[in-house]
C-alpha cells in the first residue's frame, strides 16, 4: 500500500506542547476511540471492518492523550467508507455534544453554500460583478467595480485589508455597513491579478447572498445544507448588518464537521440525496489559486474556492486557526476531523504539527 504524506507548507498548524507548570489534576481523559450511535445520521463501524490495522491506529492517536503533548487538541473524528469508525475526546467524554468555534474552517462551508446559491439561480454566474448586486457599497474607484463573485471565491479582489487587522476593525468595533467598509479599502492589485488569503472576500459574498435572497447566509445553509445533513445544534454569528460572518464564527459539533467532509468526499451526496452538484464540488476543490508559483508540483499547496489542496490532490482540507481541521483523503475514502482550543502564542508554546498524527492514521489503513 502506497504511503501518503501530507506536507505543512503555507499554514503550519501550531499547537501548545507544554506550559512548564505543575498541574494539580489531569487535563486529559483516559484513552477512548470507540464510536457511539447517538442517532445523528452516522452509521457506526469498527476500525477492523473498514480496513485499518487497529494496533497501528491506536499507536498513531495515543500521543493525543499525552498530558505533556497536544495540549490544545479536544477531539478527533475518523470516518471511512461513509461510516464513523473512531471518535476521541481528550478533555471531556461528552465532547461529542459540544459546539466549538471552527474558525476559518467556516470559509469552506461558505463555499458550499455559495454553490447551492448558484444552483438555486440566486446568482447569474461566477463572473457576475459585485457592483451589480450592491452598487451602494462602492466608492468612486471604478476599478473596484470589476470585482466578480469568482474574485471573491478565489481571494483575488485586490483589496488591501490586512487579515491581522480585520478582527479588530470589523468584529471588535462592531462596524456597521460592513460591505461598504470593506470596499472602501484601497486596492493593492487589480481585481483578478493578486491572490491574498484574507477574510474580507468571503465576507462580501455573505453580503451578496443577503442582498440577492433577502436571507442571511446561515438561513440558506440551514435550509439546504444543515437540515438535510441532520445538523441541528450549531450557531453562526452575524454582524450588525445581519450578515453571517462568512470567514469564521461558526460553531459546530465535531461529528457534524465530519459530515461536511463526508459530503465533499461523496461529491455532494448524503444518504443518496444530492445536496450540492458534483460539478460544484469538483470545481471548488480543484486548484483555482496558486500562491506557490515556481514550486514543483509535489511541493505546492494550492486553493480551490477556500479549500486547501495538498500536492497532487492527495488531500482536500478546511483549516481554521488553532488546529480546527476537516481533512478529506479521496484515495483512502477517508475523512479526519480535529478540534482544538484557541491557539495561544507565547514562550511556553512548542511547535508540533497535527500532520504527524494524520500521516500515521492514513498509513494505518491496510486495504
Amino acid at each position: 500500500m502506497k504511503a501518503i504524506k501530507l506536507i505543512t507548507s503555507f499554514g503550519l498548524i501550531i499547537l501548545i506542547s507544554g506550559f512548564g507548570c505543575v498541574k494539580d489534576e489531569k487535563l486529559k481523559t483516559e484513552f477512548n476511540i470507540e464510536g457511539v450511535n447517538i442517532g445523528d445520521g452516522w452509521q457506526i463501524s469498527s476500525l477492523a471492518s473498514e480496513g485499518f490495522n487497529e494496533v497501528v491506529f491506536r499507536a498513531a492517536v495515543m500521543p493525543l492523550f499525552d498530558e505533556n503533548n497536544y495540549i490544545t487538541v479536544t477531539s478527533l473524528i475518523v470516518a471511512r467508507n461513509g461510516k464513523l469508525v473512531a471518535e476521541a475526546y481528550m478533555r471531556d467524554f461528552q465532547g461529542r455534544l459540544q459546539k466549538r468555534q471552527i474558525q476559518s474552517t467556516t470559509k469552506c462551508i461558505t463555499s458550499l453554500v455559495i454553490g447551492i446559491a448558484f444552483e438555486k439561480n440566486y446568482f447569474t454566474g461566477l463572473d457576475q460583478k459585485l457592483y451589480n448586486i450592491m452598487p451602494e457599497a462602492f466608492d468612486e474607484d471604478l476599478r473596484k467595480r470589476e470585482i466578480t463573485l469568482r474574485h471573491l471565491l478565489t481571494m483575488n479582489t485586490g483589496l488591501k485589508f490586512n487579515n491581522e487587522e480585520i478582527a479588530e476593525e470589523l468584529f471588535m468595533k462592531k462596524q456597521e455597513n460592513v460591505n461598504k467598509y470593506i470596499l472602501a479599502k484601497p486596492l493593492f492589485a487589480l481585481p483578478g491579478s493578486g491572490f491574498n488569503y484574507r477574510d474580507c472576500d468571503p465576507q462580501l459574498l455573505s453580503g451578496a447572498i443577503h442582498k440577492q435572497t433577502g436571507l442571511p447566509l446561515d438561513s440558506i445553509a440551514n435550509r439546504y445544507l444543515f437540515k438535510p445533513l441532520g445538523i441541528t445544534d450549531y450557531y453562526w454569528e452575524k454582524n450588525v448588518d445581519g450578515d453571517s460572518w462568512a470567514s469564521e464564527a461558526l460553531f459546530m459539533r465535531p461529528r457534524d464537521m465530519a459530515k461536511i467532509g463526508q459530503l465533499v468526499l461523496n461529491k455532494g451526496s448524503w444518504n443518496g440525496e444530492q445536496l450540492i452538484s458534483e460539478d460544484w464540488i469538483t470545481e471548488s476543490t480543484s486548484t483555482q489559486s496558486d500562491p506557490n508559483v515556481g514550486q514543483p508540483p509535489d511541493k505546492k499547496v494550492t486553493f480551490g474556492y477556500y479549500w486547501r489542496i495538498q500536492p497532487n490532490g492527495v488531500a482536500i482540507e478546511a483549516n481554521g486557526a488553532g488546529g480546527q481541521q476537516i481533512l478529506i483523503i479521496p484515495e483512502k475514502n477517508l475523512v479526519i476531523v480535529y478540534t482544538c482550543e484557541p491557539y495561544v502564542q507565547g514562550q511556553y508554546s512548542l511547535a508540533t504539527s497535527l500532520y504527524t498524527i494524520t500521516n500515521a492514521i492514513i498509513n494505518s489503513v491496510t486495504n
